[in-house]
């Protein structure tokens, strides 16, 4: 009988814990093959696989709940007794879901949060995640088993989009778009005889934040004009909380991103004769530690 899947879940940690509204998944096992053709010979004489580097990759909507799992600035460590798995649903023809489905089970690596993003007015903003594998032993560090049971899938309905900036202690509205990007280095150590990375480990963080707005007094009002600001006071970038009837919620419900210390550069201003004029802001965080670049809090407040 033939059958065909679609994503289903995410889980993560020791208690299985289900990430709710998976937008996508992507495993891709990054095979390295060497290959040799000897002289005369018009084929390859030699294909031998020589390593090995999976990275596997999903995107939430769910950014409150996976920020409690991995948070949205940070990484977490993968292992047997707390693995990262995915899930893929089987349809049967003319079936809905069916109760089982196909288990990838990943238990030694890496899992950081790449980066967050978000436009006004169009889809809900999402977070993105990357796997890294590894495998101390030596042994392959996952399984895939066919007619696993499926997790409960989580009833958490979450929406997030853009909501105002704070740039030195002034609040702008008119927001257009929001990407953060947390630039890890991910590093994979290896080394003769070994197909798998023997350790993945994070080598250096270097976020930065990227706005497009509609505010033309930002250009002025936070110092930068058209050239740089030095972060003396509050920056905050905000993600508003959007209800399932499609209202902002208000209240302590949205997601803040602090940064103390950094830079805040315009990278450029759009001005058009028919449509709003725009302008580009980055926000570069700049600390001693990855953890103290910036600060995210979720049942946040935005002005």
């Amino acid at each position: 009988m033939s059958t065909v899947g679609k994503i289903y879940a995410v889980t993560i940690g020791a208690g299985a814990t289900v990430v709710p509204q998976i937008m996508g998944a992507d495993i891709n096992p990054n095979i390295v093959n060497q290959t040799s053709t000897g002289s005369g010979l018009t084929s390859r004489q030699l294909l031998a696989k020589v390593g090995q580097d999976l990275v596997a990759t999903f995107s939430t909507q769910a950014l409150a709940t996976a920020h409690g799992i991995c948070a949205l600035n940070g990484y977490l460590a993968i292992s047997a007794a707390a693995p990262l798995a995915i899930y893929s649903g089987i349809r049967a023809a003319g079936a809905e879901l069916q109760a089982t489905g196909t288990k990838y089970l990943f238990t030694e690596g890496i899992l950081v949060c790449t980066g967050v993003s978000g436009s006004y007015r169009g889809l809900p903003a999402i977070a993105n995640y990357s796997f890294f594998s590894s495998s101390a032993a030596g042994t392959v560090p996952w399984t895939v088993t066919a007619a696993q049971a499926l997790p409960t899938s989580s009833a958490v309905e979450e929406w997030f989009t853009v909501g105002p900036v704070v740039l030195n202690n002034v609040a702008y509205s008119d927001i257009q778009t929001f990407d953060l990007q947390n630039g890890f280095d991910v590093r994979a150590v290896s080394g003769t005889g070994l197909i798998y990375p023997r350790l993945v480990s994070i080598n250096r963080g270097a976020p930065v934040f990227a706005v497009s707005l509609q505010d033309q007094d930002v250009a002025l009002d936070a110092g930068v004009a058209l050239v740089s600001s030095t972060i003396g006071s509050s920056t905050v970038l905000y993600l508003r909380k959007v209800t399932n009837t499609a209202s902002l919620t208000g209240g302590a419900t949205d997601i803040s991103f602090t940064v103390a210390k950094g830079k805040i550069d315009v990278t450029g201003v759009v001005l058009d004769p028919d449509n709003e004029s725009e302008l580009g802001v980055t926000v570069t965080p700049a600390n001693t530690t990855i953890t103290t670049l910036m600060t995210v809090a979720v049942n946040a407040t935005s002005p």
